[in-house]
């Protein structure tokens, strides 16, 4: 008995035996034992392979490698592959024969985010193609490891280039990875290399109050939540239906006091579906579980538009980074705060509460240089009344 010390032969897997549409420069893909150092692949238009086109030679180990040799289009070929090392070569595999395709197989490139980039929930992954003929469309994949085997995301096929990473739902502070290919009646592409990206946004938080199911709850309800250290403020979401369409309400409060209660009152005796969504300069989380309550009849908060505070504002139009005036009056001695808020009801500006004396008094605030022309609203906050202003920037 004698034991050989040269490969078995290898399995051939791509291309497939009568594939169409196969790049002319294809990725060969195989299957080999660990005593093989090297793999040949050989390429011919006839099936004895006396006239050969190519033959590559590439590592064993690595499971594929694209030809050197460009082959024609539209063109059936035949290809084998054997495995090598110091002791000899193994027997060649049966031949497959495909057909080239007839067109160019569309590129895809990934444009952006860079690869290991931290993104905000309003970027978008990006990618184009350099190919100007063929109906082409794209599949990209999102997954939690190199292998794509814990994929969470995919396009599908589309004719969309880009896709914002807010619409994906892809929860903080993790790795993802993503790659691409694309699709033509000419063929379809290899996957692009993979790049990977973490989100900059916060983790998604907690809502713990109103309870869930809870009725008889204030009309104006009380929100309160948990969130991680990398968030600035906290979005309340209201609506009447589980998938939050429509919105009927939002609004936004600093993250820091852990709760906060909205301004606008609810119907009475109206169930109510509410999440929170965690913010700061990189964008929003995901959204929270969501809550379910039922509103009681009336309100324990006092009037919330309350004209004895008797606030003027001027002036109005006001320019950004300039100074706007407001003048208003107080009948006892009372904490006053401040806010500017956009019309979807988020905060841009707030001031910390400040123990004020009875009188009319006057006070001063910069508007942001870097705000957003248009409509918003001025609220100044006394306890649990208010009274907002409208104010048009510039």
């Amino acid at each position: 008995a004698f034991t050989t010390g040269y490969p078995t032969t290898p399995i051939l897997n791509s291309p497939e035996n009568l594939a169409q549409n196969i790049s002319t420069t294809p990725v060969i893909r195989w299957t080999a034992t660990n005593n093989a150092d090297n793999l040949v692949v050989e390429v011919a238009e006839s099936s004895d392979f006396t006239n050969l086109i190519t033959s590559d030679v590439f590592v064993s180990s690595t499971g594929e490698g694209q030809l050197n040799t460009e082959l024609a289009k539209s063109t059936w070929y035949y290809i084998r592959i054997k495995a090598t090392n110091d002791s000899g070569d193994s027997p060649y595999t049966d031949f497959h024969t495909f057909r080239t395709t007839a067109g160019e197989i569309p590129v895809i490139v990934l444009e952006g985010p860079d690869d290991a980039a931290t993104v905000a929930s309003f970027d978008s992954l990006k990618w184009n193609t350099t190919t100007t003929t063929g109906n082409i469309s794209f599949s990209v994949e999102v997954a939690l490891d190199a292998e794509f085997s814990s994929l969470i995301f995919a396009t599908g096929w589309t004719r969309d280039m880009a896709w914002e990473i807010g619409n994906m739902q892809l929860e903080s502070d993790r790795t993802y990875y993503w790659r691409g290919k694309a699709r033509s009646e000419f063929g379809t592409s290899e996957f692009t290399p993979t790049r990977t990206f973490m989100p900059g946004y916060p983790s998604r938080p907690v809502i713990t109050a109103p309870g869930f199911l809870s009725t008889g709850i204030d009309r104006r309800p009380e929100i309160e939540w948990t969130t991680d250290n990398n968030t600035d403020s906290v979005m309340a979401v209201f609506s009447l239906n589980g998938s939050f369409d429509p919105v009927l309400h939002t609004e936004t409060f600093l993250d820091t006091e852990g709760q906060g209660r909205i301004s606008e009152t609810l119907q009475a005796s109206t169930w109510y579906f509410v999440h929170v969504v965690a913010i700061n300069e990189f964008g929003e989380s995901v959204p929270s579980s969501h809550k379910y309550f039922e509103t009681g009849t009336v309100t324990d908060i006092l009037t919330a538009d309350d004209s004895d505070l008797k606030l003027k504002v001027f002036p109005s139009p006001v320019q950004r980074g300039s100074m706007l005036r407001l003048k208003y009056s107080v009948s006892s001695e009372a904490e006053i705060a401040f806010k500017i808020l956009d019309v979807q009801g988020r905060i841009i500006l707030q001031q910390q509460p400040l123990k004020i004396s009875t009188g009319k008094l006057y006070k001063y605030i910069k508007i942001p240089e870097d705000i957003t022309p248009g409509i918003y609203y001025i609220r100044i906050v006394k306890d649990d009344k208010f009274q907002t202003n409208i104010i048009v920037v510039e």
